[in-house]
């Protein structure tokens, strides 16, 4: 075999097998204190290469809000609380339709940031019921390398819904059938609920997955190494 097909074979394998594994999942729900709703504030919360902030639409414009982080069974993750601290159930238990990502009365998101040199593998929900406004509870995702929150929801993004996980409650939305044209390299993840203000469409984002990629230069200059090998061989034979 050629050197060069040989290198190029193998930088393949490489980035394939940095890419294959889903990761371990970085679990928002372990930042909630006691397992009660948790207010996490308005700046970014991060564990290892994943960031999430809130966000809701106040006064025509979008503004970071509250965070909320919830440890319950079926009900663990990520919500916003852009509502008073006793309708959110704060230091509290359960009561999740305020203190999870809602719209029932300010349109709430929830934006991931992903470092860079690292790809999406996984993206899990929570809190997902039949309970929704005329059906099972539904979200939608979209996602890009911008950070403004309306660029984003300019695209045409992926919409989900209960029944989507079957009868589970959690489930892995780059697991559902479509979820292929979500760009896994794209820098952000925006979660918002789909349907009007005063829908009863809430969930959790529970956590997300992600493995680290080779960057360009890394593989360049892996296959000038390999090349510098191979041609040494060559001569010795």
């Amino acid at each position: 075999m050629r050197p060069s097909l040989v290198i190029g074979s193998l930088v393949t394998t490489l980035v394939i097998a940095a890419t294959a594994s889903a990761g371990p999942i970085y679990n928002f729900a372990s930042l909630s204190v006691g397992n009660k709703v948790t207010n996490l504030g308005t700046g970014p919360s991060t564990i290892g290469p994943v960031s999430a902030q809130g966000f809701s639409f106040k006064g025509g414009t979008w503004l970071p809000d509250r965070l909320t982080a919830r440890n319950e069974p079926d009900d663990r993750g990520l919500g916003v609380c852009s509502e008073t601290d006793s309708q959110c159930r704060m230091g509290l238990t359960g009561g999740g339709d305020w203190n999870e990502l809602s719209q029932l009365v300010n349109n709430e998101a929830i934006l991931l940031s992903l470092a860079p040199g690292w790809r999406w593998t996984e993206l899990w929900l929570s809190s997902f019921d039949g309970g929704g406004t005329g059906g099972s509870e539904e979200g939608k995702i979209y996602w890009g390398n911008s950070l403004a929150i309306a660029t984003l929801l300019s695209t045409s993004g992926l919409t989900f819904d209960f029944g989507a996980f079957g009868s589970a409650v959690e489930g892995n939305i780059l697991s559902l059938a479509g979820s292929s044209v979500v760009n896994r390299n794209a820098r952000y993840i925006l979660f918002v609920p789909d349907g009007p203000v005063g829908d009863n469409n809430d969930y959790l984002v529970y956590g997300a997955s992600a493995v680290q990629v080779p960057e360009p230069a890394t593989i360049r200059l892996l296959a000038v190494g390999l090349g510098a090998v191979l041609s040494r061989r060559r001569r010795k034979v």
